[in-house]
């Protein structure tokens, strides 16, 4: 996977491999919640085989129904799930007891059951949703075979099996959700990232061999976003007013994707060792890359530990290598001439290393709850 647009031109079995491949990690959460899954409906599956429920597969549903990636959503999601199929029932059985030999009310209530089974639950609740899908199976099965009462109460046993099957398969399989794995998977982000930084900076300053850092901050990216993926959809804890979060897990994101796109970018247009004919800028670049490397251990610490000191980064110091320098170096070795067109990219290395010392001092600061943001990429650009 190298290149800006490595996928282009690949067969969509090869893309699909590489998608698979790149989540087949202990550290993923799409794995994590796939082990969490395939446990949980093997769990039920022998709990009704056991129990020869019938209609064992609304257990299966259930379970697939109520389990969310976190112990939290998953009880959120069983109370009202419970409640709606109780109520459910209870309406059905009075249904199939009062017109068990009149088939044409089943017919009648089906359609506009399943219609509201599907489309009250975004709008009313989940419980809504529950409770009119049983009456949809009740009237779907009465038209099939004879039922009484006892389908409504088959019904609820199923649910209560799967409900509860799988809350404690959640309860027990990684039951704070996405946070402590987003916090890893973005301090994974700013190792292999860091480690890329100095990997392309020292490639074209001084001929260094190019490593697989670069493919491996692409990586660690990938796991990050699907990691923040699911942080973004999940219940957290209310933070004190003011403040929406100790550290800005965006920012992170774009600071892996600043990394991978710009450092392609720079191995893709120069040479190894094609900034070394001037050694000042040369110098200064490698520093502040060195520089930036140094700054993210102890955020990358606290970030694995779940530790939130205050920043110790507000940006380059002025005797930090800075941007400036090496624009004035540029300046000075163009004088009176054209000057080369890798002088350019020694411009967008500094700016670019400049930017990522800024944005990920942002990341580690609290946010205000103010209602507007300001890019560290617009301060770094400045």
């Amino acid at each position: 996977m190298h290149g800006a647009f490595w996928y282009a031109g690949r067969s969509t079995a090869e893309l699909y491999y590489w998608r698979v491949r790149a989540h087949l990690t202990p550290r993923s959460v799409c794995f994590q919640n796939a082990v969490r899954t395939a446990v949980a409906l093997s769990a039920v599956r022998l709990v009704v085989g056991e129990l020869s429920l019938a209609h064992g597969f609304w257990a299966l549903l259930t379970t697939l129904t109520v389990m969310s990636t976190s112990a939290a959503d998953t009880r959120t999601a069983l109370r009202p799930a419970l409640r709606g199929t109780l109520a459910g029932a209870v309406v059905a059985a009075l249904i199939l007891h009062f017109a068990v030999d009149a088939p044409v009310v089943y017919a009648v209530m089906l359609p506009p059951c399943m219609f509201l089974a599907f489309a009250s639950g975004s709008v009313l609740g989940p419980g809504w949703g529950q409770a009119f899908f049983t009456l949809t199976v009740a009237a779907a099965f009465s038209q099939v075979a004879r039922s009484g009462p006892e389908l409504a109460a088959a019904r609820v046993l199923d649910v209560l099996a799967g409900a509860f099957i799988g809350a404690f398969v959640g309860l027990l399989a990684w039951p704070h959700g996405g946070t402590g794995e987003l916090r890893r998977a973005c301090a994974r982000v700013l190792d292999q990232g860091t480690r890329a930084v100095t990997d392309v900076t020292d490639t074209i300053t001084e001929g260094a061999r190019v490593t697989d850092a670069l493919p491996g901050a692409r990586l660690a990216q990938r796991i990050a976003e699907a990691s923040y993926a699911e942080f973004a959809i999940e219940r957290h804890v209310r933070r004190p007013e003011g403040v929406t979060s100790d550290t800005d897990f965006q920012v992170i994101m774009l600071v892996g994707n600043r990394v991978i796109t710009m450092g392609q970018i720079l191995l893709d247009n120069c040479p190894p060792g094609a900034l070394a004919a001037w050694p000042l800028s040369a110098a200064h670049l490698r520093d502040a890359a060195h520089r930036l490397r140094l700054s993210t251990l102890e955020f990358s610490h606290d970030l694995r530990s779940g530790q939130g000191r205050p920043a110790p980064v507000d940006g380059p110091t002025d005797d930090a290598p800075a941007d400036s320098t090496v624009i004035r170096d540029v300046c000075a070795a163009s004088a009176g001439r054209d000057p080369d067109p890798l002088l350019y990219y020694a411009v967008d290395a500094a700016i670019w290393l400049a930017s990522l010392q800024r944005a990920i001092g942002a990341a580690r600061t609290p946010r205000a709850a103010t209602g507007t943001t300001t890019s560290p990429w617009s301060e770094g650009l400045s």
